[in-house]
């Protein structure tokens, strides 16, 4: 019988077991000799299986072409193409282009099309294989061919390559392609001609050699845009502090206007945040003698009544209120006001805090009544109301609001969960916690310390509270249980408790999971670049924190996590041009989690657009002049990256990147409130000789690279990587490449993105990856066409089934994480597909990530064999040669290794574990190996005192299942064994186990 994704599912499905997928039946993969696949390796790693030359009749002719509404066009570098033509009656969709190709029948195989990088069209292209959609239209592993970008790489081609699904070449020479051209949205209809096809290619590793292809002459420009003076940008900068000025002095008025004058605490109008931020710290302030800085902070007292009366008048604006309430509590602001003029209320010349302590005891009126949605002016006990009660009213409902109303993106927590921390310590509320738990708060928020989840509250008599809710529904869509309403917004919830007298938390997961990486990324399960930018208010946060006793040491944990992650963002952008031509960079977003885009968002360490680079500055700024304060080894790393950020911005500069788009800049002037002064002491800085990791020197000419202090040669050879993302920057000459080797792992899928820049071209590929890990369930891919999380919304011409339903997924299990629980999509989370062990291979390069830890239950150093016989192989990350023994290197845990291999060349690769920490209870994975056969883990016999069950440990992705239902997929998945991939040379770099060891899960709960 052959073995289909079909007859698996079917079969594992009535738990026979008689497809136990430890030999998954690739016969043909199984029984092909070394010296077979040798042959028809090429020179540089990967077998070129077939090409297509779209416009070459001959070619066209031998692979069975049709396209109808297609037609030949002269294309670029003296290449022909084609381009689908709209439909007689047009719809979203334009002709396809239909052809086979070659394939391999055992190994997987890779499509690649080429495309040139100056189109101007938008329309996307969605590939086809045996007449399944091959992948998602929107969002997923698998994407469009073409995502419908708009001249992402004027002057040269870019090449677009994706995994083929193995159900479809198992087996087979040849696969039948449809290359289909759809409007960008699935909704409007084709009229225009789509983006020139010029070739399409098939071949068995991921990288492709194209010397013999046809590329353009492209010489980079050097051009910049038109530079402003001296005089030019210094009157901007003082037009900047001229608005502030004249923003605080409106407000002023705004507020003393009427009785129930008041600023909007609304989320990015924030006048209330503004308005006391520069009372507490702008030089600039118009509130300069003791007089004016008490007229305007009794303007903030005033502006905290009056949103406290609004309060007491409607409890439901603490959810609703404003843009995005919801996250965190509309009325976290006021604590947020309160903490930033804490040191001015406490000014005795000013205040003073004896004098504020009265103004709290004082009677306060809200003239309201109790209702569903009301509280009258009562205090808790139903004593008379004074200000500090009315404050701590509000200010406790919010906190418990945010704490309990959580996600777990880093954006989110940090929109929410800032929400609990400041409100109740500046008032000396009953109910604040202490400075240890509210810093712990605001490390969970801005990623440093381990994100433990929602905190559990309960009702006023310790019943359990029904607070379920879904930031999926936000803003405007927001829910609430009747709970929230009656107890939560009305600050009658606490804390539940555990035995110890913890808060308890929700542990979503785990106890080890930080959002921002230890080597400085944010992740949304993995890198993100554009949501990556919601780091971009931690300047401010450390200037909000500094001066406040007791705060030193998060103040100072605030600095190195920014700079920190402003280093890590500086991998990941690169010099290319604008739409005119002249140089800037971009934000590497091909291999972005959440929103990809190609070629990127304008930016340098920070996306242009949203004006903040100088706030970084301010932090080197704030270190220079305070260096008794940042000495020593422990600032030594932080100084370094402080350095960076001024030469960042020098960079900016000298690419005339800044004053050019210096409306964004105004366009966030309530959160840098110091840029006059650090505009002026940038000025006087000489040249750091640093600029972006990835910057193209040839696009720049021997004077500006000499203006700049610049040594190209500091930069001709690094890689960089984040293990927590399994992200990786790597510069090799002229080459530049990042990539994110797990993106969108729902489950461990074998897959990764990587976008691979060369002088003359670039190559956008989707990678086949290996793995060693452990996991306890699995996730099996639904049929889904438009994204892979959510329901299809884009369903427009979309009768082709999914070419990959029913793929199963193994989801990954680090025993110290324990159970992960995910509110909608169990396999939708950071540790799903992500293996203890994940090698890949693309021409040089051989990646290599060791993921175990300590606190995960897995350390242990790996010894992975390499395509090196003897001697030593170089890493590009430590820049050291690692000593080759027995054809292996070690990899200590949590690292990454990029080797750069001294040929391309693949073959059969293994890894051989090696437990670095003892663990005698633990079952081992036996080894076996035929002479031809790939090594597969196998299973002790028992586990547990019991025989079968389900295994732990596994060594390589899975192969390919499907069921008819997702009841039977889930049900079948369950009970399918062990896995290994199906063939002999184990794709691009295959992990066969000599041993290992795995540490028992600990018990589950009941």
């Amino acid at each position: 019988m052959p073995v289909t994704r079909r007859s698996v599912l079917a079969t594992a499905a009535t738990g026979t077991g008689a497809l136990a997928l430890t030999g998954w039946s690739w016969t043909a993969a199984e029984q092909a000799s070394a010296a077979e696949v040798a042959e028809g390796e090429s020179a540089e790693g990967a077998r070129r299986l077939d090409l297509i030359d779209f416009g070459n009749p001959d070619s066209e002719a031998a692979h069975a072409f049709v396209g109808p509404d297609t037609e030949v066009v002269d294309g670029h570098a003296g290449d022909r193409a084609r381009v689908a033509k709209p439909l007689a009656t047009p719809d979203i969709k334009g002709g396809d282009l239909r052809f086979t190709l070659a394939v391999d029948p055992a190994h997987q195989n890779h499509l690649t099309m080429k495309f040139w990088g100056g189109d101007t069209s938008t329309y996307k292209t969605i590939a086809y294989i045996n007449g399944e959609q091959i992948g998602y239209r929107r969002s997923g592993d698998y994407e469009a061919l073409n995502t419908g970008t708009n001249r992402p790489l004027p002057g040269r081609f870019f090449y677009a390559t994706i995994m083929l699904p193995l159900e479809h070449t198992r087996g087979r020479t040849r696969a039948e392609i449809t290359l289909r051209t759809y409007d960008s949205g699935f909704s409007n209809k084709v009229t225009a001609d789509s983006h020139d096809y010029y070739r399409a290619y098939t071949h068995t590793g991921a990288y492709l050699d194209l010397a013999d292809d046809p590329q353009a002459d492209f010489t980079p420009p050097t051009d910049t845009v038109a530079d402003l003076d001296d005089t030019a940008e210094q009157a901007l900068v003082d037009g900047y502090v001229a608005d502030q000025v004249k923003l605080f002095n409106s407000l002023s008025a705004k507020v003393d206007a009427s009785p129930t004058g008041n600023l909007s605490v609304v989320r990015y109008v924030e006048e209330l945040f503004f308005y006391g931020g520069a009372l507490a710290r702008a030089s600039w302030c118009p509130a300069k003698t003791p007089a004016e800085k008490r007229a305007a902070l009794l303007r903030v007292f005033k502006c905290v009544d009056n949103h406290t009366k609004d309060y007491y008048g409607n409890t439901k604006l603490l959810a609703r209120g404003g843009h995005q309430g919801d996250w965190g509590g509309y009325y976290g602001a006021l604590g947020q006001a309160l903490y930033l003029v804490e040191n001015v209320t406490a000014d005795n010349d000013v205040y003073g805090r004896e004098a504020f302590e009265a103004f709290l005891n004082e009677p306060f009126t809200t003239g309201t009544e109790e209702g569903e949605t009301s509280l009258k002016d009562v205090d808790w006990d139903g004593g008379p109301l004074t200000r500090r009660a009315a404050w701590e009213r509000v200010l406790k409902a919010n906190f418990d609001y945010a704490r309990s109303r959580l996600s777990y993106i880093y954006n989110q927590v940090m929109y929410t969960y800032e929400g609990a921390w400041e409100a109740l310590r500046v008032i000396g509320s009953r109910f604040y916690e202490g400075k240890a738990r509210s810093h712990r708060i605001v490390g969970e928020s801005l990623g440093w310390e381990p994100f433990l989840g929602e905190e559990v509250l309960v009702g006023p008599e310790g019943q359990e509270l029904d607070l379920f809710h879904s930031l999926f529904y936000h803003d405007t869509t927001a829910r609430w249980t009747d709970d929230y309403i009656e107890y939560v917004i009305k600050g009658l919830a606490k804390s539940k408790l555990d035995t110890d007298g913890n808060v308890v938390r929700r542990l979503p997961l785990g106890t080890h999971y930080t959002t921002m990486t230890e080597a400085g990324h944010t992740r949304e399960n993995g890198y993100v670049a554009n949501y990556g930018e919601a780091t971009n208010y931690l300047p401010e946060w450390f200037h909000r924190t500094w001066g406040h006793h007791g705060d030193e040491e998060l103040n100072d944990r605030i600095l190195e996590l920014a700079l920190r992650n402003l280093h890590a963002r500086s991998h990941a952008r690169m010099t290319d041009l604008d739409d005119n031509l002249k140089r800037f960079m971009r934000m590497e977003m091909v291999i972005d989690e959440r929103n990809t885009n190609y070629p990127g968002f304008p930016g340098y360490v920070l996306r242009i657009s949203e004006g903040k680079i100088l706030h970084y500055v301010s932090l080197a700024r704030h270190i220079a002049e305070h260096p008794d304060r940042y000495t020593g080894d422990r600032w030594r790393t932080t100084r370094a990256y402080a350095r960076e950020a001024v030469g960042f911005a020098q960079q900016q500069l000298a690419d005339h990147q800044y004053f050019s788009n210096f409306s964004s800049v105004k366009g966030k002037n309530k959160y840098d409130l110091e840029l006059a002064e650090t505009w002026g002491w940038l000025k006087a800085q000489e040249p750091t000789g640093i600029v972006h990791p990835h910057t193209d020197f040839a696009y720049y000419t021997p004077a500006e690279l000499s203006a700049l202090g610049v040594r190209a040669s500091d930069y001709e050879r690094f890689a960089w990587v984040d293990v927590d993302c399994m992200f990786v920057s790597l510069r090799d000459g002229d080459l530049h490449l990042w990539g994110h080797l797990n993106e969108r792992q729902r489950g461990f899928a074998r897959n990764g993105r990587l976008h691979v820049r060369h002088a003359n071209r670039d190559h956008i590929v989707q990678i086949d990856t290996n793995g060693l890990f452990q996991y306890e369930d699995y996730w099996a891919r639904m049929d889904n066409i438009d994204v892979d999380f959510m329901e299809d919304q884009q369903t427009r011409d979309g009768s082709a089934p999914q070419a990959l339903a029913g793929e199963i997924a193994p989801i990954t299990y680090q025993p110290g994480v324990g159970t992960v629980h995910r509110e909608n999509f169990e396999a939708d989370h950071a540790y799903s597909g992500y293996p203890d062990l994940l090698t890949a291979h693309y021409g040089h390069y051989f990646f290599i990530f060791n993921t175990t830890r300590r606190v995960y239950g897995s350390e242990r150093i790996h010894e992975v064999e390499v395509p090196v016989r003897g001697g030593t192989v170089l890493d590009l990350v430590s820049g050291e040669e690692l000593p080759v023994r027995d054809g292996t290197v070690s990899v200590p845990p949590k690292t990454g290794l990029v080797l750069r291999l001294p040929s391309p060349r693949r073959r059969p690769l293994n890894s051989r574990p090696r437990t670095s920490t003892s663990c005698t209870s633990c079952p081992a994975t036996a080894r076996s190996r035929s002479p031809g056969r790939p090594r597969r883990a196998r299973r002790a016999t028992r586990f547990g005192g019991r025989r079968g069950g389900r295994d732990r440990t596994r060594c390589s992705p899975p192969a390919c299942g499907a069921g008819t239902s997702s009841t039977s997929r889930r049900a079948a998945a369950r009970r399918t064994s062990t896995r290994s991939r199906p063939s002999t040379r184990m794709g691009a770099a295959g992990l066969r186990t000599r041993s290992a060891r795995c540490c028992r899960p600990p018990p589950r709960p009941g």
